[in-house]
């Protein structure tokens, strides 16, 4: 007997950002010191809390060494600089907030930074797609970890992963379009308080959810899902974009939060791995203006499995 899949449909969004709307008190943003010249040739459109760059008239081949060049202005190294991916990643950078204590720690903390002190990591994630009629997506995406100190006594500490920041992600990706601009500004950009985040909420799925199905071009609804899997649980193997295909490696939360075994049974029966397994979402344009985004099979069939419906639930919660 034949399933009926599910669906949610997403409406149209025009998510063109200005400069004016991008300065106005109601962003997500923090405000900027000056008013900053628009840049001819270069816009930052969104949808929801995601936001991208939009460069017209430049390849990712000609961005590419400018985009390194960035990154090192900004204090970080590159752990992965691949152009034939589009893909560059940067080094986790620390900075650390002092706890409010007595002297004597404060004393400490300033003689030995790492016995009293909590610490943030943050590092990001570049990809370069190209645009049909020319030019190129930038997409960027952050990660973070924060320091917890643990113990009876608070004596060790451990890193833990933080939801993504829309706030940090928006305030990098200004500055990088500015930094591409022409006349490169020298203008400097307000620090953001990672505490004024402000995602737009996202809404529930259906439990049942199969397909996702938008009321946009292709070319948006492909941006939107390589930017969702980039902030959820997946790991980004490949993407084909002639094909309509991005190929992802998922851990379901079930394994993720699954107790650990006793240490005797570890010892008899080994520790069990976590495995990821590999996923293929379709991203295939219905009409010029509607999208389809479905988990299929090797058969090229949709994916009605419990897991396929969880992966598309985590989609549907990005891309509100």
């Amino acid at each position: 007997m034949a399933q009926t899949a599910a669906r949610q449909r997403v409406p149209a969004s025009d998510g063109v950002v200005t400069l004016s709307s991008y300065l106005h008190p109601e962003r997500i943003a923090a405000p900027l010191e000056q008013a900053l010249e628009p840049l001819v040739g270069m816009r930052i459109e969104r949808k929801g809390s995601m936001r991208w760059l939009v460069v017209e008239q430049q390849t990712a081949q000609q961005l590419w060494p400018q985009i390194r060049q960035f990154w090192q202005e900004q204090g970080f190294s590159l752990t992965l600089d691949s152009p034939e991916q589009g893909l560059m990643e940067t080094d986790w950078k620390e900075t650390y907030a002092k706890i409010d204590q007595g002297m004597i720690r404060n004393t400490l903390a300033k003689a030995l930074p790492s016995a009293y002190v909590t610490g943030e990591r943050n590092r990001y994630r570049v990809r370069l797609e190209p645009r049909p009629q020319g030019g190129t997506h930038i997409l960027l995406n952050q990660q973070g970890m924060h320091e917890v100190l643990i113990g009876r006594n608070k004596e060790t500490s451990e890193w833990q992963n933080t939801p993504n920041d829309p706030v940090l992600e928006a305030e990098y990706l200004q500055r990088l379009m500015y930094a591409l601009g022409p006349n490169k500004s020298k203008q400097a950009v307000a620090a953001q308080n990672p505490s004024a985040s402000a995602a737009q909420p996202s809404a529930a799925a259906p439990a049942s959810l199969s397909q996702i199905d938008f009321a946009e071009p292709f070319e948006r609804v492909w941006l939107y899902v390589g930017y969702a899997l980039e902030r959820s649980n997946f790991t980004l193997e490949t993407s084909n974009r002639a094909q309509g295909i991005y190929t992802v490696r998922y851990v379901e939360s079930a394994a993720l939060n699954a107790p650990q075994s006793g240490f005797w049974s570890q010892v008899f029966h080994g520790k069990k791995e976590k495995v990821a397994k590999q996923y293929k979402l379709r991203v295939r344009a219905m009409t010029q203006t509607t999208t389809n985004v479905a988990v299929v099979n090797e058969d090229g069939e949709v994916d009605v499995s419990p897991a396929a419906q969880r992966i598309l639930a985590l989609l549907a919660d990005q891309l509100h």
